[in-house]
């Protein structure tokens, strides 16, 4: 199984912006049973792996604790999920009369991809920067509601893709 994920490592690279393929052998992590030599739940623990190897798809979508894979360990039907997964992700492009937002998208992800799109780059990345910040001190609480998760989850994705969408700053003239 690990030739196929360093295989599918490679082909989203570590630049992927929806993408990011990691490993952890809960195997040679201390306490990774139950709590670690400090008295803090493992990783392992807290994501209830008890069999290995476990395959976790993370998201702001899928909540705190993932989502399992339990397909097939060869290249294909691995990228299959993954590319299916990321076809559910609400894309924004540069249309003639502005933002569009693709047929993924829900109501309440376009109204909210508008209402954004209407606002300066800086303020798009301040909202983007407090967001961000609070989505992870609720991980770090392991405060989850799944409504929350995902809502936050797509409100990042879209002022990620508007911030990146906007054209350059100009350089303002200083006195």
């Amino acid at each position: 199984m690990a030739a196929a994920w360093e295989e599918l490592a490679n082909k989203y690279g570590p630049t992927h912006e929806d993408v990011l393929i990691g490993e952890v052998d809960c195997g040679r992590w201390p306490g990774y049973d139950n709590v670690t030599k400090i008295g803090i739940p493992s990783m392992c623990s807290i994501h209830g792996i008890k069999e290995y190897p476990t395959v976790r798809a993370f998201s702001p979508f899928f909540g705190l604790h993932g989502m399992n894979y339990s397909g097939e360990s060869e290249p294909e039907p691995l990228n299959a999920f993954l590319e299916k997964q990321l076809t559910k992700i609400c894309k924004v492009t540069q249309g003639d009369q502005g933002y569009v937002a693709s047929a993924v998208c829900s109501t309440q992800d376009a109204n909210y991809m508008h209402q954004w799109g209407q606002k300066s780059p800086v303020q798009v990345e301040t909202e983007l920067k407090r967001l961000k910040t609070v989505f992870f001190k609720a991980v770090n609480e392991q405060i989850e509601t799944t409504k929350h998760f995902e809502w936050m989850g797509h409100r990042i994705n879209i002022l990620k893709q508007l911030n990146r969408l906007a054209p350059p700053q100009e350089a303002k003239d200083e006195l």
